[in-house]
């Protein structure tokens, strides 16, 4: 069930951490040029929307939210992603291990967040223009406008359209840590 893996060195000994099937994405998977994810989900959506690829029909089951995120279970995950600022990453912690769920969740709350203004003034006047764009796109078609208005700018509107979770990828540069790839929705 599980994938990818990291290499972390303790000593002597090497401990091998492998992502869960649902969470991991490989370049390998790919087929025609067109990116197979393991969850159908788009990260506007609660995760409770996601959708097995092997399985479309129905959604992930609280069984499969259940199970470790890793194996072994680490306390600790962090994610980071090319199409976030560099200060931007997400950190999941869980007493018991990181679980599936505790990954969807963790990218949902961190995409719900709002924007700061140093965060927005820090961005090109391009990327700038291109979030409000997608601010806007959420806002109408949110089903309380007036409230996401008023809500502001928020994560989610950062990435554009890149809005289809593809998976995780192991990161080279520190344990623990893993790259969210996303693609344009459809």
């Amino acid at each position: 069930m599980h994938q990818h893996s990291h290499h972390r060195s303790h000593g002597h000994s090497q401990v091998l951490t492998a992502l869960h099937a649902l969470l991991s994405f490989s370049p390998t998977s790919q087929q025609n040029s067109r990116t197979l994810p393991p969850l159908i989900w788009d990260l506007k959506h609660p995760p409770a929307t996601a959708r097995p690829a092997s399985d479309p029909r129905h959604h992930v089951s609280p069984r499969l939210f259940a199970q470790h995120a890793t194996s072994p279970p680490t306390q600790f995950f962090r994610i980071t992603s090319g199409l976030f600022p560099y200060s931007w990453h997400i950190d999941i912690q869980n007493p018991h291990g990181v679980t599936v769920g505790d990954v969807l969740e963790g990218i949902f709350k961190f995409l719900r967040r709002g924007v700061d203004k140093y965060e927005f003034a820090n961005a090109s006047r391009t990327q700038s223009a291109r979030v409000a764009e997608s601010f806007y796109a959420r806002v109408q078609r949110s089903h309380d406008p007036r409230y996401e208005q008023s809500q502001g700018v928020r994560r989610i509107d950062w990435l554009l359209k890149h809005t289809m979770f593809v998976g995780l990828t192991p990161s080279l540069d520190a344990p623990h840590t893993w790259t969210l790839t996303m693609k344009r929705d459809a």
